[in-house]
């Protein structure tokens, strides 16, 4: 009878003891200046700055020390994004697999300005692009994509993705059932750290991810680093 009961739940879950279990670890890149002067970067090809680059050393050591051996690393192909995986791969050994995928939303002719939110979403809604650019529906529709086909491919491997606050928050959102619009209570600060423990892969194609968040939106590796480090560097 246990057995039965047991066997029900996992089959209701979509766990089994059998099953090999999956990490998936999100990891938005470092500050640029862009960052810290609130203009939209998207698809822009911006650089860390100092503190950036700082914090993304900062993130490396931390995988390093506190955990057991990661078996893959992917990475947006936008500097800022590989700047943040390089000494993750350094310090790992760990080959950097560059997906374009993994950028963020194309604000499209409002990229590289600092432009009145107020005004930019007045009559917003997922659906409408940004003029030259993409829309949040767009930008769901690609993430999932292709973090569903990373999550097949690495089935019971432990995950590093390094990418952009927005595609780190339209994921979460995804996996919490939030709508595109409650999103954006988010805040995925640089080089926070979101650990979820994704369920058995024939969810994995599903409209409702499944699974378990151990660590959201987590930036206390980072506290020494903002304590001592970044105040003491150019």
């Amino acid at each position: 009878y246990q057995r039965r009961v047991r066997g029900m739940f996992e089959s209701m879950s979509g766990t089994n003891s059998k099953d090999e279990k999956t990490e998936l670890w999100l990891i938005r890149h470092g500050e640029t200046t862009h960052n810290r002067e609130g203009i939209l970067q998207g698809q822009l090809d911006v650089e860390l700055n100092q503190e950036g680059k700082l914090q993304a050393e900062c993130t490396a050591e931390f995988l390093l020390k506190d955990f057991e051996a990661f078996d893959v690393l992917y990475s947006s192909d936008l500097k800022r994004s590989l700047q943040t995986a390089l000494p993750i791969s350094k310090k790992l050994n760990l080959e950097i697999l560059q997906d374009s995928r993994l950028r963020e939303i194309n604000f499209g002719e409002l990229q590289g300005l600092k432009p009145d939110v107020t005004v930019i979403f007045k009559d917003w809604t997922p659906d409408l692009k940004f003029p030259g650019g993409e829309s949040y529906t767009d930008l769901e529709h690609r993430v999932i994509e292709c973090i569903n086909q990373i999550l097949e491919k690495n089935n019971g491997k432990r995950i590093l993705v390094v990418t952009h606050g927005g595609v780190i928050r339209t994921y979460c959102s995804k996996f919490l059932g939030f709508s595109i619009e409650k999103s954006f209570t988010i805040h995925v600060g640089n080089t926070s750290i979101t650990k979820i423990l994704p369920w058995k892969k024939n969810h994995w194609g599903n409209q409702s991810l499944l699974g378990r968040v151990e660590n959201l939106f987590d930036s206390s590796h980072l506290r020494n680093l903002k304590k001592s480090d970044v105040e003491n560097k150019p």
